[in-house]
């Protein structure tokens, strides 16, 4: 990698076995919804993992999974987001890059370095989902965009959230 930046066997093993999508609704509670990687000492480590079933009950998960991304430092992110279109139930992988403007220069630039490198490591991500400021998070249209143009149709529903109620719940 240009950056130096590696991913490890382990990293990449633990994603294609816990989270890579398979049919719709043939996951298990157990699957992995989430996974927040951080680059630590020229590598890429899994800083936290999130299952299913540690979000039942959740009234938007996809808001959820925003609260997840870190405030003040860089990271990426897997994401297997489930979602409604105007004709059937879809499941997208998402890859996020997390570089905050109130991070070092230093750090967005290793992270930016990296990221189509690391990206290739994980088979199955659709899209790239890249967050600069805060207020991305709350900027829904490019998301609910690249997802439009992912499945050629109307979307209707991230994570069984009407979009009105997800853009409206900051």
């Amino acid at each position: 990698m240009a950056s130096g930046v590696k991913v490890p066997d382990d990293v990449v093993t633990f994603y294609q076995e816990n989270m890579k999508i398979h049919k719709h609704g043939a996951g298990t509670d157990d699957q992995y919804k989430f996974l927040l990687l951080k680059i630590d000492k020229d590598k890429v480590t899994i800083d936290e993992r999130v299952q299913v079933k540690e979000l039942k009950g959740e009234k938007n998960i996809f808001k959820k999974i925003l609260e997840m991304l870190p405030k003040g430092e860089c990271a990426y992110a897997l994401y297997d987001c489930s979602y409604e279109t105007t004709e059937t139930q879809k499941d997208a992988m998402v890859f996020i890059m997390c570089t905050l403007e109130e991070t070092s220069v230093k750090e967005r630039m290793l992270y930016a370095s990296s990221c189509v490198n690391v990206k290739k490591c994980f088979s199955g991500v659709k899209f790239a989902w890249q967050i600069t400021d805060q207020s991305d998070l709350y900027d829904l249209d490019v998301f609910v965009e690249k997802l439009s143009d992912l499945s050629r149709a109307t979307i209707t529903k991230i994570e069984g959230v009407e979009l009105s109620n997800i853009k409206r719940d900051k």
